[in-house]
Formats: structure tokens, C-alpha cells, sequence
């Protein structure tokens, strides 16, 4: 079990602390005058880079009021460097630039609303990713010598336009780079391929509406984690724990009191990250740390971890869903419809025994009913689904690896509600299903062989089923 234990830090001890030493700190070190770097006032996502590869820090940031990333070269310790830039015609009572940092800008088209700088395709120059307004995801890729190349695009619509909405870290334990990006009530990953291309945007569902996420390694397994954070949430940090197969696991919600602000790092040195908090209204800090403790043996769903696996919004008011043991692996599957774009989603447990491997499969649209059993006692069991949008019944299973699209099962009306299990114990499964029809309701009985026999309702029966056993 995960839990984030609290403790109040007093700010003044922790700011104040006292140090016994014959040294004068103060005539030991100081800070020098300071240098000033014109810029404008819409400048944001300031980052830290080797732009050039000189082996010096550059300045990377965002400036929406001229349209443009500007990159601020280091020059420290260079002699006779003559800028590559054309300075412009300062204004009156403006003061000139400093000559440690060449500045150098490039046009952009999109309110940058998001970016980080990282080498995105392992050619050893840092790359430009960057979000904004015109919703889409933006890679410039760094040629070398102060050179960029064409812009990468991808459309992504619902992405959000906030700032660290956006993340570069290797998310699936393949060693390589990959691109995440929250959306609304979502995030999308673009994972990396061998050839250091990157595959298409996936997304993935998230509970609750997180603004702002962070890649890092929160239980020293060496691997990336993934936290959603929901400022004015009663549970404001949402983990996902990557396994070891590479998969992120279920969410894992931390309570706390809304935050206004957060860091996390390792501040006593032990290895292990420390949350500081500030919650929205008290004026003190908080300081916790992720804790683990180990399962009883005994332990069962009721006393472990409890977690959530976000699943695709929907606006319809049932979707089908299943807990069945479908590729006869001795541990159940969870099969849950995504009504809105017609799919199936298999979830299955993992390495660590959670349930993170989630396998989307085509299906019928608006499927608000499923129901698994080993139709034809072969040991593989059939999946059916009943599709409300469609306005039929059908059945599909598992082989290898891969549900096929649902074969229709021939039926008369409208099927209402369906479920499967054995009439006798020592026969074959059937399956069941309600129909509405010109002359009323019939209750089906349908065999694995086509054989099938009807038995109309009592008419009285009008109300709409939510379940049949």
C-alpha cells in the first residue's frame, strides 16, 4: 500500500539554520554585479540547454508577444565572437544587451503555451518541443550550426494550452525518448520507434481534469513514473507507477488539501523524492514522502491498494462490461466497451499484478451490454456484446492475442439486455436475451449449435432492464 504521509515543516526552522564554523562566509564568497538581457514581457518556459553542442548552457524560452522561441547562446569565455544576429534599433532609454548571450530567434505561428528542450531523435543535438494554441504538437529538429530543420506536426486537438502540460522522458522502458502530453480528461503519448521516428499520438483516458504533469522516477525503481496534478482536487496528485514491462499502472490517488504550489526533490539525500506543498489556504508548508508498505499474504481486494483505471469518457448511460479469464492465462480480464468510438478494451494484469496492460480492440459502436461464457465448451470462451446504437447482438473471442470484430447472431426486435450461463448444470451455456418486438417482449434461449427457442414476456413487463443473471 502507497500512502504520503505528512509533516508540517516550519518554515523559519527550515529556512534558518544555524552553522558552526571559524570560516567568514561572508568575505568567503559573494555574487557580482548584474548582467542585464533585454527582453520582452511575454517571455515563458525558460529552459537550460546545449543548444550548440560547446559544451556550454544556452537559454531556450518562448516569446508569444514577438511570435517567436528565442535562444540565447552562451558566450562566456569566447574571444572575438562577432554576433550572426542583426541587432536591432534599440529604443529610447533602453539598455543594450550584455555580450555573454548572442541572441538569435525563430519564427513561430502558435501562442507557445508548453515546451521543453530535449534530443528527441538520439542524434546527440538537443531538439525544440513545443504546445500551443493552434493545438498542434510542434518538433523543430536541431541540424547543428545554429540550423534547424522543417517543423514535425501533429494535430492534436484537446491537448491542453497551459503551461507544463508537456514531457520528454522515456516512458516504456525501451531506453528511448517519448513525448507526453495531457489533454482534457486525458494525456497522449508518441512513443519513440527503433528507426527514432516517432509512432502516432495514443491517448489515454485519466480521471478527473489534472492541469499540469511530471515525468520522474517516484519509487526509486529506476524507471519513469507518471504524476497528474489537479490543483483545487481533494486529490490533487495522481500516480501512475510504470511497470516493468513498460506499461503504466492503474491510478493511484493521493489525498491532500487543494495545493497553490509544489516541488518535489530529494532534500534530505537519501535518494527519495520529497513532496513540498502549499495548500491553497494556509500560509505553511508541507513536506511528505511517498511510503510503501509490504501486503499481508492474507491481503484481498478489500484491504489492498485501491486504484482506479481511467477508462474513455462517455455520454451514453451504460457501457458493457466483463470480468472473465478470456486467454486462459489463470488470471480474469476486465472487458469494458468504449461506446463513443466503437471499441473494446481488454484489461489485463501486468508483471507487478496490477491491472495496466490495456488492449483496444474494434468493435460495435454504443455497446452497453457484455456477457463471457465457454459457448461451445471447446476452453476458449466467447465474448457478447450487445449494441444498442446498432440495434444488434454479436459474438467474438480471444485468439492470438486479438479479439476479432463481433460476427452478428441473427435475432427479431430490438435486443434489450443479455447475459450467459448454464440452464442445466450439466449442459452447455446458452445464451439469453430480451427482445422488444411489434408484439411484445420474448426472452430468447439461444445454443452454441443455431438451435434457439423463444418465450414471450408478460406484457405488464415495460420498464427497460439494467441487469439479467
Amino acid at each position: 500500500m502507497r500512502t504520503l504521509n505528512y509533516i508540517l515543516l516550519i518554515l523559519f526552522a527550515f529556512l534558518c539554520t544555524i552553522v558552526k564554523s571559524e570560516t567568514d562566509f561572508a568575505s568567503a564568497y559573494g555574487f557580482s554585479g548584474m548582467e542585464i538581457f533585454p527582453l520582452d514581457l511575454g517571455i515563458s518556459n525558460m529552459n537550460a540547454a546545449d543548444i550548440d553542442n560547446d559544451g556550454l548552457l544556452d537559454v531556450i524560452l518562448a516569446n508569444n508577444d514577438k511570435s517567436s522561441i528565442q535562444i540565447l547562446y552562451n558566450q562566456t569565455g569566447k574571444t572575438n565572437v562577432t554576433s550572426k544576429t542583426r541587432r536591432r534599433q534599440l529604443e529610447l532609454n533602453e539598455l543594450p544587451p550584455e555580450t555573454r548571450f548572442d541572441i538569435e530567434t525563430i519564427p513561430s505561428d502558435t501562442k507557445i503555451t508548453s515546451l521543453v528542450v530535449e534530443d528527441i531523435n538520439n542524434d546527440g543535438k538537443k531538439d525544440i518541443i513545443y504546445y500551443g494554441d493552434s493545438h498542434e504538437l510542434i518538433i523543430l529538429q536541431n541540424k547543428g550550426n545554429r540550423d534547424w530543420e522543417s517543423p514535425l506536426r501533429w494535430p492534436i486537438k484537446d491537448g491542453l494550452t497551459v503551461k507544463r502540460a508537456l514531457a520528454v522522458a522515456d516512458i516504456n522502458n525501451d531506453k528511448l525518448p517519448d513525448i507526453i502530453l495531457l489533454g482534457e480528461s486525458c494525456f497522449y503519448i508518441l512513443y519513440q520507434m527503433k528507426d527514432n521516428k516517432l509512432a502516432d499520438p495514443e491517448r489515454f483516458s485519466c480521471s478527473g481534469t489534472p492541469s499540469m504533469l511530471e515525468v520522474r522516477d517516484f519509487n526509486s525503481d529506476k524507471l519513469n513514473d507518471l504524476l497528474l496534478v489537479a490543483w483545487d482536487s481533494k486529490t490533487p496528485f495522481i500516480l501512475r507507477f510504470q511497470t516493468a514491462n513498460g506499461m503504466l499502472g492503474p491510478e493511484i490517488p493521493i489525498e491532500s488539501l487543494p495545493i497553490r504550489s509544489y516541488h518535489i526533490d530529494d532534500i534530505d539525500g537519501d535518494g527519495l523524492n520529497e513532496f513540498i506543498i502549499m495548500p491553497l489556504k494556509t500560509d505553511r508548508a508541507e513536506i511528505g514522502r511517498i511510503s510503501f508498505k509490504q501486503r499481508s499474504e492474507k491481503s484481498d481486494i478489500v484491504t489492498s491498494q485501491f486504484s482506479i483505471i481511467p477508462l474513455q469518457k462517455t455520454s451514453k448511460s451504460k457501457r458493457g462490461l466483463a470480468c472473465f479469464d478470456i486467454n486462459a492465462d489463470k488470471t480474469p480480464e476486465i472487458i469494458v466497451a468504449n461506446p463513443e468510438n466503437g471499441s473494446i478494451a481488454v484489461i489485463s494484469k501486468g508483471q507487478n499484478a496490477l491491472f495496466s496492460k490495456v488492449d483496444n480492440f474494434p468493435s460495435f459502436t454504443g455497446v452497453s451490454d457484455i456477457t463471457v461464457a465457454d459457448w461451445d465448451s471447446d476452453g476458449t470462451p466467447e465474448i457478447f456484446v450487445l449494441s444498442s446504437d446498432e440495434k444488434q447482438i454479436g459474438v467474438t473471442r480471444m485468439q492470438n492475442g486479438k479479439l476479432g470484430f463481433p460476427q452478428n447472431i441473427q435475432i427479431d426486435g430490438k435486443p434489450l439486455i443479455i447475459c450467459s450461463g448454464k440452464l442445466d448444470p450439466a449442459g452447455k451455456p446458452v445464451l439469453l436475451a430480451i427482445t422488444e418486438t411489434e408484439k411484445g417482449r420474448l426472452l430468447w434461449i439461444i445454443k452454441n449449435d443455431g438451435s434457439r427457442k423463444t418465450q414471450p414476456l408478460d406484457k405488464s413487463f415495460q420498464s427497460t432492464p439494467s441487469k439479467m443473471f
